[in-house]
C-alpha cells in the first residue's frame, strides 16, 4: 500500500504529531507505519467485540423464547429471566468496552467496505425471515422462532462488521443499493416462508377425512370448531362452536367428522358432556335477563330428541353444580338447597321417567355447599363435601344402590383441606383435586383416606381446566391450564397431563384442551397449528 493511500485512509485526531512524521507517545517515538498497524489492530478487535455483543443480545432473546416451555414446567421463571438478563449485561459490558477502548493514537477511516460480509448478512437475514414466516412447517413454533432470531442476530453482526472493516474498490455498491437488496431479500424470503406454510405444509381437510382410518386426525374449521367430545364405541357426541360466538351445536354420528346436528343453542356456557350407546347428558349456564340458570339436558338417541331435565337458579353466592353424570339409563345430579343447608343426590331414570332422591346430606353451611362436586365413572358415584368439618368423599356403588341395606362409603381425608374441587376413583384409590393453605394440588389417597402422594402442585394462575380429573387403569388424566403469561398464544396454555402410578412419571401432551378416554384410547381436542380458529381431534398414544 502506498503512502498516498495510507494518507487518504489515515485520520489522526491526536495533535502530538511532529513535522517529520513521527508521533510522541510518552517516552516512545513511533513511526506512522507502526501507528497505522496499532490503530488497525485495535479497531479490528473492537469491531469484533461490538458485533459479538449485538449477537449476544439476539441470543438472549432467543434463549427466552426457546426455553420458555422448559422453565414453565419447572416453575423457575426467576432463573429463566435472570439468565437472559445476565446475557444482556454481558453484552452491554462488551459493547461499552469496545467503545471506550479506542486507540489513543487516532482512528482509521476505511475508504471501502468489506462487501463479502454484506452478502453473508443477506443470506442469514433472509433465512431468519423465512423461518419466522413459517418456512420450517411443523417444527415446534418455539424452536422455529429461536432459530429464526439467532439467524437474524448473525445477520445483524455480519452487516455491522461489513460496514466497519476494510474492503477494496472491486464489488463496491452504494448505500441505497444495499438497502434495496436487503429489502428484496427479506420480501422474497418472507413470502416464500408464508407460501410454504399455507400451501405446502398445510394438511388438506378433505384428505384427512378420506384417510381418517389411517391418520385418526380431523381438522374442524372456524364454523364447526369442536369444543367438547364424548365417545362411546363407534358413537361420537360432539359440541361444536362457531369461532368468536356463543353458538353451540351438538352432533351425534358414527364418525367424528360427520357432524350430524341434533341440537343448537346460543348465549350459553357448556362445561361437561358425557355419553353412552343410548344417551348423552350435559349442562348449560344461561343468562335469563340478568338471572343466571344452570340447566341439565339429555339426548335420547333412539328418539333423536333433546330433553330439558331441570332448571336451577345459579348465582355467584349460591351456585349449583354444573356437572352431572350418566350410568346406563340413569342420570345423577345434585341439588343444593342454601336455605335449609342440604345436598340432595338425585337419580332420574330415563326409561321409567321417575325421579328420586338417593341420599341427602344435611347441616351444611353456605361455604360448604359452594365447594361441592359430583363425579361418575362407570358405576362409581363420588360426592365431595365436608362432614363435621372433615373433607369427605361419599362413594356410592350404583350397581348396589338398589340393594335394600346398601349404605354409601364415607372416606375422610386425613390432611388439612380448604376446598375439594373434584375426585375420581380407580381400583381402591382416589385421586383428589383440592386446595390447602399453600396451593391447589392433586393427590392420590388410599381407601382409608390416607394421602399416598401429591402428584401435582399448581402455581399461581394455573389449574386443572374445568376441575376435570379422570382416574382409570392406573393412570390419572387432567388438563393443565396455565394463565401466568397472558401474552402467550391460547393454544400454548393448555396441556393434557397423564400421570402413571406404575412408574411414577407424568407425561405431557401440549395444546390439548379437552379429552375423552374410551376403549383404552385417548382422544384429545387441540388447536390446529396454534390457530384458535381451528381445532383438531387427536388419537393420543396411551
Amino acid at each position: 500500500m502506498s503512502k498516498k493511500e495510507k494518507k487518504e485512509e489515515f485520520i489522526i485526531y491526536n495533535t502530538n504529531i511532529l513535522s517529520d512524521g513521527e508521533f510522541i507517545s510518552e517516552n516512545t517515538k513511533i513511526k506512522k507505519e507502526e501507528i497505522y498497524t496499532l490503530i488497525d489492530n485495535r479497531q479490528k478487535r473492537n469491531i469484533k467485540i461490538f458485533c459479538a455483543s449485538i449477537f449476544l443480545y439476539f441470543l438472549a432473546f432467543a434463549w427466552l423464547i426457546g426455553t420458555m416451555i422448559y422453565f414453565e414446567k419447572q416453575e423457575n421463571e426467576e432463573v429463566w429471566l435472570l439468565s437472559s438478563l445476565f446475557m444482556c449485561l454481558i453484552a452491554t459490558g462488551m459493547l461499552i468496552f469496545s467503545l471506550v477502548t479506542k486507540s489513543k493514537y487516532g482512528k482509521i477511516k476505511y475508504q471501502y467496505k468489506n462487501m463479502k460480509y454484506f452478502y453473508v448478512s443477506c443470506i442469514f437475514g433472509g433465512l431468519g425471515i423465512f423461518i419466522l414466516f413459517g418456512g420450517m412447517g411443523y417444527v415446534d413454533p418455539y424452536l422455529a422462532a429461536t432459530i429464526g432470531i439467532i439467524s437474524l442476530g448473525i445477520s445483524a453482526s455480519f452487516d455491522i462488521y461489513h460496514d466497519k472493516t476494510k474492503g477494496n474498490k472491486k464489488g463496491q455498491i452504494s448505500l441505497w443499493m444495499e438497502f434495496v437488496i436487503t429489502i428484496l431479500v427479506y420480501i422474497i424470503c418472507g413470502f416464500g416462508g408464508y407460501f410454504l406454510n399455507e400451501k405446502v405444509y398445510k394438511i388438506n381437510y378433505d384428505e384427512i377425512i378420506d384417510e381418517y382410518s389411517k391418520t385418526t386426525e380431523i381438522v374442524y374449521d372456524p364454523n364447526d370448531r369442536a369444543y367438547l367430545i364424548a365417545n362411546y364405541g363407534n358413537i361420537w357426541y360432539t359440541f361444536t362452536n362457531k369461532y368468536k360466538t356463543s353458538h353451540y351445536e351438538l352432533s351425534v354420528s358414527n364418525k367424528p367428522e360427520n357432524l350430524e346436528i341434533v341440537y343448537e343453542t346460543d348465549d350459553v356456557s357448556i362445561s361437561c358432556l358425557y355419553g353412552n350407546e343410548d344417551y348423552a347428558v350435559w349442562s348449560e349456564i344461561k343468562d335469563y335477563n340478568g338471572d343466571y340458570k344452570v340447566i341439565y339436558y339429555y339426548y335420547d338417541k333412539d328418539e333423536n330428541q333433546v330433553w330439558e331435565l331441570l332448571v336451577l337458579p345459579f348465582t355467584q353466592d349460591q351456585p349449583q353444580s354444573n356437572n352431572l353424570g350418566l350410568y346406563k339409563d340413569r342420570i345423577y345430579y345434585e341439588v343444593l338447597d342454601y336455605s335449609s343447608g342440604t345436598i340432595e343426590i338425585i337419580e332420574y331414570n330415563i326409561t321409567t321417567n321417575e325421579t328420586k332422591t338417593i341420599y341427602t346430606i344435611t347441616g351444611k353451611t353456605a361455604g360448604e355447599l359452594k365447594s361441592q362436586s359430583i363425579d361418575i365413572k362407570d358405576n362409581n358415584l363420588l360426592v365431595t363435601t365436608f362432614i363435621k368439618n372433615k373433607p369427605t368423599i361419599m362413594h356410592i356403588n350404583l350397581d348396589k344402590l338398589s340393594t335394600e341395606d346398601y349404605k354409601p362409603n364415607f372416606i375422610y381425608l386425613n390432611n388439612p383441606i380448604l376446598n375439594i374441587y373434584s375426585a375420581s376413583y380407580d381400583n381402591g384409590k382416589y385421586a383428589v383435586y383440592y386446595n390447602d393453605s399453600e396451593s391447589d394440588k392433586i393427590g392420590i389417597y388410599t381407601n382409608k383416606g390416607v394421602l399416598q402422594k401429591n402428584i401435582s402442585k399448581f402455581s399461581k394462575k394455573s389449574f386443572a381446566y374445568n376441575d376435570k380429573i379422570y382416574f382409570k387403569g392406573g393412570k390419572l388424566y387432567w388438563i393443565n391450564l396455565n394463565n401466568k403469561n397472558s401474552s402467550k398464544p391460547i393454544s400454548n396454555k393448555f396441556k393434557l397431563m397423564i400421570y402413571d402410578l406404575k412408574n411414577d412419571k407424568t407425561y405431557e401432551v401440549n395444546k390439548i384442551f379437552d379429552f375423552n378416554i374410551s376403549n383404552s384410547k385417548i382422544y384429545g381436542l387441540g388447536f390446529y397449528r396454534d390457530n384458535p380458529k381451528n381445532t383438531r381431534l387427536y388419537e393420543i398414544e396411551n
